[in-house]
């Protein structure tokens, strides 16, 4: 009996130990910064981790450019390959190292590997450390890239007395690095780990703008310059050469730099395909035929080099289609496309990789196809340049429409084929702003200029038009709130009390995906002088939709 104060001492102590770890794994989880938009980097990761053991054959590792030019879907939609993207932005070297590791503890029977070689040689930042680790489960495989990191860190910082070298103890307990995250929590830190974590697109991101400014000049140095000044190396080399690489270039690799292999992982257990996206107005500081001549073609590696001019006319690529215009060093779902309907060629013809289709290995991918197709659904609708285009492919029972006219200098005087376009959506006939305005003018007839309307599943719930300025509030098929206002001085939609058009003079267009509640497009549109296409030399009103 004696005992028993012992035993409920020591039981509470245990419980408050339990529960005090509970809470302060939650909050660590909290905290940790959820890198799930742009480039989705812990999406990717955790999603990887959901997958079947053994459920893939090819695996895809590198940076954004990999993420935004390699589709694993289309591979399976157009080959029947079941492949995973581990893309992570700006990946550094040793990462990708790290995650080829991971991914063949839960994939051991993988065909193929295909790295993709943008940061090859160059210097990554810590937050792209923090974005290719963060994520990963605390074992043996991060243990060794957060201690090699760290030592490559701190001799870093010892030789540019830069920024203070992260610690062991801050990768390993990430609350550390983010506690002072507390005034830029949003909604998704504290509901991310209670949603589905898989990812359908499997490590791809759908980018969709396009037209690329500029021309693509690799940069002419050799692979000594490029050694001396990488921080981390990865050698792409079979077991064999990889000894007389090393000889070779003993003496140009940077003092302090880590210098690693892939086919050393477990052996030289896959066939490795080293490859490059299109960039234009390339920022990576290394040549690519340096990758070609001083790595990859040294050690009898396949080298596809999307850059050359060979490669390129292969896939119809053509830069200013293909390549995002805010970002031209990445490629958009158009050239994502190209890019990987070649890939899925190569891996069927040269790498051994099997044709899942109809088989059981296959179900999750069934499962997961028609929500990538949706998403390349949404991606093609932000392609689009052609008004009559684009509200066609509005028709969908998932978008809600929602329209304001800004008439500010605007001119929404549309050909009759573009307002039968409109019409053709179940708006009211000739809507009567549409014809009333002249190029350059602001003047209105009786029956005014202002509009809104908001279209979903067929319906109309919203249409409205006046001389005097509109606003209206309704809520939308999945409940979400949308305000739209309409004026001589402005045409604003907002979703969720957060503006989401673009507001400017003319038609106002925001297409909101209700099944995702994310906004797929927001355009703007009205009339301009442009060239016809049909009359070479002679202008007219165009509709131009802007973004």
């Amino acid at each position: 009996m004696k005992w028993k104060p012992y035993f409920a001492r020591a039981g509470k102590g245990l419980a408050f130990f339990l529960i005090a770890a509970l809470l302060f794994c939650l909050i660590t989880r909290i905290f940790t910064p959820k890198w799930s938009g742009y480039w989705k980097s812990s999406d990717t990761l955790t999603g990887f981790y959901q997958l079947e053991e053994d459920s893939i054959d090819t695996l895809i590792i590198g940076s954004s450019q990999v993420i935004s030019g390699v589709s694993p879907m289309e591979l399976y939609q157009n080959q029947g390959i079941s492949a995973y993207s581990l893309g992570t932005e700006r990946q550094p070297v040793l990462c990708s190292y790290t995650l080829l590791k991971e991914a063949l503890d839960t994939q051991p029977n993988l065909k193929a590997v295909i790295f993709e070689v943008t940061e090859l040689f160059n210097v990554c930042d810590e937050a792209s450390y923090r974005k290719g680790l963060d994520y990963l489960p605390l074992n043996a495989n991060k243990w060794e890239a957060i201690q090699s990191h760290v030592a490559w860190a701190e001799k870093r910082e010892q030789e540019q007395n830069g920024e203070a070298a992260p610690t062991a103890l801050s990768y390993v307990l990430p609350i550390i690095a983010y506690h002072d995250r507390w005034n830029q929590l949003e909604k998704a830190d504290f509901t991310y780990w209670r949603e589905d974590r898989t990812d359908p697109y499997r490590g791809f991101s759908i980018q969709t703008n396009q037209g690329a400014k500029g021309t693509y000049e690799p940069l002419d140095e050799d692979a000594s310059a490029a050694l001396a000044r990488a921080d981390v190396t990865i050698l792409c080399a079979t077991p064999d050469a990889l000894l007389g690489f090393l000889r070779q270039h003993a003496q140009e690799f940077r003092p302090g730099s880590l210098v690693t292999d892939v086919c050393g992982v477990k052996g030289a257990i896959v066939p490795l395909i080293v490859s490059a996206a299109p960039f234009i107005a390339r920022m990576v500081e290394t040549s690519l035929a340096e990758v070609e001549s001083g790595v990859a073609q040294q050690n009898d590696l396949p080298f596809l080099d999307f850059n050359l001019p060979q490669l390129q006319k292969a896939i119809g690529y053509d830069y200013t289609v293909d390549n995002l215009y805010r970002s031209p060093t990445h490629l958009n779902l158009s050239g994502a496309q190209k890019v990987t309907a070649y890939l899925g060629d190569y891996l069927a013809d040269h790498c051994n990789v099997a044709d899942v289709r109809g088989t059981q290995a296959a179900e999750a991918l069934e499962m997961e196809l028609p929500v990538y197709l949706d998403g390349v659904e949404d991606g093609n609708l932000y392609l689009k340049e052609d008004l009559a285009n684009f509200l066609l492919a509005c028709q969908k029972g998932r978008y809600s429409v929602l329209l304001a006219v800004n008439n500010k200098d605007g001119n929404c005087a549309f050909p009759q084929a573009y307002r039968d376009a409109l019409t053709g959506l179940g708006l009211e006939k000739e809507i009567p702003q549409l014809r009333a305005f002249q190029y350059g003018v602001n003047s209105r007839q009786a029956d005014g200029g202002n509009y809104i309307a908001v279209l979903e599943c067929g319906t109309i719930p919203l249409q409205q038009w006046g001389g005097a300025a509109l606003s209206q509030s309704l809520t939308l098929a999945d409940g979400a709130y949308a305000t739209l206002t309409s004026s001589t001085s402005s045409g604003t939609l907002s979703i969720g009390g957060e503006e989401v058009d673009a507001n400017d003079p003319g038609l106002n267009i925001v297409v909101y995906n209700h099944e995702t509640g994310q906004v797929v497009d927001a355009i703007a549109c009205n009339m301009e002088e442009k060239v016809l296409d049909k009359k070479p030399g002679e202008t007219g009103l165009m509709p131009v939709l802007r973004r």
